[in-house]
């Protein structure tokens, strides 16, 4: 949490500090982490991608936003598959608590 190097000359570094925020369930950290990625690198969807399941914790309609954004970017079908499937899970969720 102290260091916060440029995300565009230490990609790897800003990545390992959003997978260590998240293996210690500080969600919020590890968005911010991905959103300096993604600053730096905004073609890459895996950032949007560690982004939109970092905000399943505590900003579920900012992650189906950033799961979107990863969709456009990625080419993996598998990851892809993966995506649909957390956005419909999440907008089912959405959907059952306004009822």
């Amino acid at each position: 949490k102290q260091a916060t190097p440029d995300a565009g000359a230490y990609p790897e570094y800003v990545q390992k500090q959003a997978l260590l925020a998240q293996a210690q369930s500080d969600y919020k950290a590890a968005a911010d982490a991905y959103q300096r990625l993604i600053e730096s690198e905004p073609e890459q969807g895996r950032w949007y991608l560690g982004k939109a399941v970092a905000q399943q914790e505590f900003a579920r309609e900012a992650a189906v936003a950033s799961y979107q954004e990863a969709f456009k970017r990625i080419k993996h079908q598998p990851t892809l598959d993966f995506i649909e499937q957390q956005i419909v899970a999440l907008k089912a969720t959405e959907s059952a608590g306004e009822q």
